[in-house]
């Protein structure tokens, strides 16, 4: 099994998964779709723990009230 090939597979498929920097990719479309992902997983990553916060804040009122 070619070790090194399959490394490049994994990482491929992590820059895929996580919307990563594929090296030499001058796809202006891919770019594109790729800056809109990132966007989009830090606002979902930021109304996440808002909400989650806010969830906590109103448990902790309410058990202690």
């Amino acid at each position: 099994m070619n070790r090194k090939g399959e490394n490049a597979e994994v990482i491929f498929y992590l820059n895929k998964k996580f919307a990563g920097i594929i090296v030499n990719n001058n796809n202006t479309a891919v770019k594109r779709w790729r800056a809109i992902c990132n966007v989009w997983f830090y606002f979902s990553i930021k109304l996440y723990f808002k909400l989650t916060a806010s969830f906590y804040k109103l448990a902790v009122f309410f058990t202690f009230n």
